[in-house]
C-alpha cells in the first residue's frame, strides 16, 4: 500500500508542476513544444513508477566491480609503470651527464629492484654501451660515483 501512496503523490506532483508550467507559458509556437515536453515528462514519470525504474540502482550498471586481486594487480601495474618511467629517465640523465663531462655519446639501460610495497628499493644494474675509443673505466667510475650504483657494467 505504501507503493501506491508514493505512486499517487508522485503523479499528482508532476501533473501539478506541469499545469503550473503550462499556465506560465506564453501563447505562441513555443507553447506547443513546451506542452509536448511536459507531456513526455508526465508519461515518463507514470511509466517509470509503474515499471519500477525508481528502484533501479544505476550505479550497478556503470560501476565496475573490483576484487582484491584486480586492485592488487592494478597497483602492481602502476608500480611497474613508475619503475619503467624511472629507468628511462635515469638512463637519459646518465647519457646527458656523460655527454657533458666526457663528450662521448653512450647508451644506458637501467634496471631497478622493486620491493613488496611496489616501491623502488634500489638500482639493480646500470648497463653502459660505450664506444670503443672512449675511456671505459673513467666513464664507468663516473657513473658509479655520481649515481651511487655498485653494479655499473660496460658492454
Amino acid at each position: 500500500m505504501d507503493w501506491l501512496n508514493s505512486f499517487i503523490i508522485t503523479i499528482l506532483c508532476v501533473v501539478l508542476l506541469t499545469a503550473l508550467c503550462n499556465a506560465l507559458m506564453p501563447e505562441g509556437n513555443l507553447s506547443k513544444f513546451a506542452n509536448m515536453v511536459l507531456g513526455l515528462v508526465v508519461v515518463i514519470t507514470i511509466l517509470g513508477s509503474v515499471i519500477g525504474l525508481r528502484n533501479i540502482d544505476f550505479n550497478t550498471f556503470f560501476a565496475m566491480e573490483l576484487t582484491t586481486e584486480d586492485s592488487q594487480s592494478g597497483a602492481a601495474l602502476y608500480a611497474e609503470n613508475i619503475a619503467n618511467t624511472f629507468c628511462i629517465n635515469l638512463a637519459e640523465n646518465i647519457e646527458t651527464r656523460v655527454l657533458q663531462n666526457f663528450g662521448c655519446d653512450i647508451d644506458a639501460q637501467v634496471s631497478v629492484t622493486i620491493d613488496e610495497q611496489g616501491s623502488i628499493s634500489g638500482i639493480d644494474k646500470i648497463s653502459l654501451y660505450i664506444p670503443p675509443q672512449e675511456d671505459v673505466d673513467a666513464v664507468v667510475g663516473f657513473v658509479a660515483e655520481t649515481y651511487g650504483a655498485s653494479n655499473v657494467v660496460a658492454e
